[in-house]
């Protein structure tokens, strides 16, 4: 098992992904198969298709869930996600810190409009 996992794992950094179609093991790959590669799905064909078959089984779940939830709107305020949630601990925990402050210096040509830019 430990060789199959393996030949997974290089077969996946080449780009080569799997899936079934019914019973038929489905190769998808951004680059052009290697005979090499080629010959290793061919010789592990069966436990290839059986690991697929395994994991998308244990990853199938209510398609529901899985559907990203209309925000309501109608009170002008969106809910923080999870790193912003994060900075803004550290930031209270720091006591208002600069740490997460980007500086940046721009160089302009031409006429330049400071109201605008102040908005």
């Amino acid at each position: 098992m430990e060789h199959f996992n393996g030949v997974l794992k290089t077969l996946f950094e080449k780009g080569i992904s799997f899936s079934l179609n019914g019973e038929k093991l489905k190769i998808t790959t951004s680059n052009e198969l290697e005979v090499e590669s080629l010959k290793l799905i061919k010789q592990y064909k069966e436990e290839i298709r059986c690991f697929v078959k395994e994991t998308s089984t244990a990853r199938s779940f209510d398609e529901s869930e899985s559907k990203i939830k209309k925000y309501d709107q109608s009170n002008g305020e969106a809910p923080l996600s999870y790193s912003q949630q994060r900075l803004w601990f550290i930031d209270k925990l720091g006591e208002g810190s600069a740490q997460y402050n980007i500086c940046q210096a721009l160089e302009v040509h031409g006429a330049f409009d400071l109201a605008a830019a102040e908005q």
